[in-house]
């Protein structure tokens, strides 16, 4: 009967406003809107609670009242375009959408005009986009936003959702193939589905083993039925071990994936490799000069207790496996001459590439020159060993193939620095630069000269014997240049370019710095070689320049640097030193002979040297 009656009163102030009901708010009285949706009062923004993807529709009221004690006229109501196509605005009141506008007289604040909001998805579909709800009235509250009371709709949870265990896989240290686990649970509030599983990149080196039947049903946790499944994932490094991928798993979730695929990415962490490469050669090359021969290149994993603590588990490893993918020679013209077979350094068997090596372990790689039949030149090249290594990618180890003879040219003094003291310029300091050959070839030098600290005339620095041009460097020796230092200034500066041919990088232009003061005299560090006891071949012989007395200057004694050369040793022998830069040294003579052993000090600060002394040492069968 109320509502009879209500009915009947707005149909009555319609009918005797239909010529208009304008508003005044000259006496301060006004419309006012209110809006319920649902049980919330005046929201501004409205969410669906609890609909899942195959639940029957939602209907929600939306009622609308005259709050105010002027007359309300509302004029439109609608959803606004491009929003959640699954929310319906239906009107189920006394009036319908194309009886507006409606005015609403104040005072009765019961009376309605009713519609339903409706959210009814296709069947397996969740959208959780949003919908606007527009109200135009005549609210003087809403004039500044064209008279428009704005309601956001959308949807606050949907059906089941999965919680991960992990939320990624990472493998770290792999030394062969490795499984990692990863649990799927149910923490929603319906049966989670889950209809597939499979990795978005397709590869070998990645497998699901005991994957459970599909589909699965995963109940509500703490019921009955709560079965969390536990799956296996498995990775078996091929070619390198900066692999990763996507775990991607298909359920209804569509609240927490709007597209119901949980994405879970796969890395491989690992912690940097040591590597110790070396080689059976006493020089920076394989020398394969006279009668060719074999030698070994070696490259071990190494494995100590020192570098726990970049293992995941302590104790386990040193520095993750590394891949060796291959080698090559170059030029390509030298692969006739040179053949290389990878062997385990243990057991010598010959190995196949692409290889791991894990921590602790090595691999060996032989290195043969054989001339071909028929040629009579000797070629050179350079073997690339290449490798991925943790942390760092791709890399390569290179040595030089070294057939024909070549020199090994290095110069001193140590830092490239020379340093000079003088009071007068008819004072005249003379200091020594040496030209070292350590290799079985002719060096060959083009030019030596003198400039300032560009490239002009220098006033306080000149070669002894004036520009020097084509020195040859015979094979283990050393050839003397003198640079003389007369004062022009208080200090003096200027460079002694040495320009070469290297064996392996062509023309060098290389230089020494020249210093110069004018102050008193430094003295000088003079170099001294206790004598050795004469020894056989393959024992070894200790030098001791230990006793070589130090530098001073301006009352400071300086710490002496050393440098040991081998100036001359018998037809075949590789004999080196152990340490060229200790005041002690040794080497093991590998055929009788005599071998000459050379030294120089100088103080580490000035760079004053002494004069080289050598000693020569028989060497009986």
């Amino acid at each position: 009967m109320m509502r009879t009656l209500l009915a009947t009163l707005l149909v009555l102030s319609l009918s005797l406003c239909a010529t208009g009901c304008g508003n005044d708010f000259s006496s301060g009285e006004r419309a006012q809107i209110y809006v319920k949706v649902g049980s919330s009062d005046n929201p501004t923004e409205y969410r669906f609670q609890k609909i899942g993807a195959n639940d029957p529709a939602l209907h929600i009221p939306l009622e609308i009242y005259n709050d105010g004690t002027q007359n309300l006229t509302v004029s439109e109501i609608y959803l606004e375009e491009g929003g959640n196509k699954y929310i319906q605005l239906i009107f189920n009141g006394l009036y319908q959408q194309d009886d507006l506008p409606v005015v609403l007289e104040p005072g009765l604040s019961i009376l309605e005009l009713g519609a339903t909001l409706i959210y009814d998805p296709e069947d397996g579909v969740v959208d959780t986009s949003t919908s606007t709800l527009v109200i135009v009235s005549d609210d003087p509250d809403y004039k500044g936003n064209e008279w428009k009371y704005e309601i956001t709709l959308g949807i606050e949870a949907v059906g089941p959702t999965a919680q991960l265990s992990k939320p990624s896989i990472i493998y770290s240290c792999v030394t062969g193939c490795s499984t990692d686990t990863i649990t799927l649970e149910n923490d929603g509030t319906d049966t989670l589905l889950v209809t597939a599983i499979h990795f978005k990149n397709a590869s070998t080196e990645f497998e699901l083993p005991s994957l459970p039947p599909l589909p699965l049903e995963i109940g509500l946790k703490g019921s009955d039925n709560y079965n969390p499944v536990v799956l296996s994932v498995r990775y078996c490094p091929e070619g390198g071990f900066d692999d990763s991928n996507v775990l991607v798993i298909e359920t209804n979730d569509f609240s927490n994936y709007p597209e119901g695929s949980v994405q879970v990415p796969i890395s491989v962490s690992q912690s940097p490799a040591i590597l110790e490469i070396s080689t059976d050669s006493a020089f920076g090359y394989l020398d394969f000069t006279g009668e060719g021969g074999t030698h070994s290149v070696n490259i071990y994993n190494k494995q100590a207790s020192e570098c726990d603590n970049m293992c995941p588990v302590k104790g386990t490893c040193c520095g993750c496996p590394i891949q060796i993918t291959g080698m090559e020679i170059t030029p390509a013209d030298a692969g006739d001459w040179y053949s290389v077979v990878p062997r385990d350094p243990g057991s010598g068997d010959e190995l196949s590439l692409p290889r791991a090596i894990k921590g602790g372990a090595g691999m060996a790689f032989d290195v043969s020159y054989n001339r071909p039949a028929g040629q009579t030149d000797d070629r050179n090249g350079e073997l690339c060993v290449n490798y991925n290594s943790p942390g760092e990618g791709p890399m390569s180890y290179c040595v030089s193939l070294v057939a024909k003879s070549q020199c090994e040219f290095t110069i001193a003094p140590p830092n490239y620095v020379l340093h000079f003291a003088s009071m007068e310029a008819t004072t005249i300091k003379e200091k020594p630069v040496l030209l070292i050959n350590n290799g079985a070839g002719v060096c060959d030098v083009n030019r030596v000269w003198v400039t300032d600290d560009f490239s002009g005339v220098s006033d306080a620095f000149a070669i002894k014997d004036g520009e020097q041009t084509a020195i040859q460097v015979a094979p283990f020796t050393i050839e003397q240049l003198t640079v003389q230092y007369a004062p022009v200034e208080d200090t003096s500066s200027g460079l002694l370019h040495i320009e070469y041919e290297d064996p392996l990088a062509g023309t060098i232009d290389t230089a020494v710095t020249l210093r110069g003061n004018k102050v008193d005299e430094c003295s000088i560090p003079v170099a001294k070689v206790a004598n050795p006891v004469n020894p056989a071949a393959g024992n070894t012989i200790s030098l001791d320049g230990c006793g070589s007395s130090a530098g001073t200057c301006g009352g400071a004694v300086y710490t002496n640097g050393f440098l040991w050369f081998i100036l001359e040793k018998p037809e075949g022998s590789s004999a080196y030193l152990n340490a060229e830069t200790s005041c002690n040294t040794s080497f093991v003579p590998d055929v009788a002979g005599d071998y000459t052993v050379g030294l120089i000090v100088y103080d580490e600060q000035n760079f004053y040297q002494s004069e080289m002394v050598s000693v020569t040492i028989p060497v009986a069968e």
